[in-house]
């Protein structure tokens, strides 16, 4: 069985632009009766970063999965609003006749996802939060 490719790859394929971003994500944690272990921070970014045997920890992976999903949907719903912008409230009717559906739907079904990838190189830090309850 032969391997059939409509894409060559040579030395003079253009290598595409590369733009690096930095995601912050904050979450607030509390804790009870006593102040948060100051090397919790050092630890969970040390599981976050467990890569052992070409895989991450399943609980890591299923962060990862998540967050993928999240940024998947947040990309579809940049292509909604710009082609109900573009599109407004424009209805395509079916061939028979007995349904309509609204063009930027039907558009940004076709439309391609800019979706970032995620590198799995995360950074941690927890900081308490200045308040009359941190106090003690």
């Amino acid at each position: 069985m032969e391997l059939i490719s409509s894409t060559s790859i040579t030395s003079d394929t253009p290598v595409p632009k590369m733009y690096e971003y930095e995601m912050t994500l904050k979450f607030k944690l509390t804790s009870w009766d006593k102040p948060l272990d100051t090397e919790l921070g050092v630890a969970l970014g040390r599981i976050l970063r467990d890569w052992d045997e070409g895989r991450y920890p399943f609980d890591v992976e299923m962060i990862q999965r998540g967050l993928h999903q999240c940024l998947k949907q947040a990309a579809y719903q940049v292509v909604q609003k710009a082609m109900q912008e573009k599109h407004g409230n424009e209805l395509i009717e079916s061939a028979d006749g007995r349904s309509r559906t609204a063009k930027w739907y039907l558009e940004s079904q076709k439309a391609p996802l800019d979706q970032p990838d995620i590198s799995c190189e995360p950074t941690v830090r927890i900081t308490r939060l200045p308040g009359p309850s941190n106090k003690g």
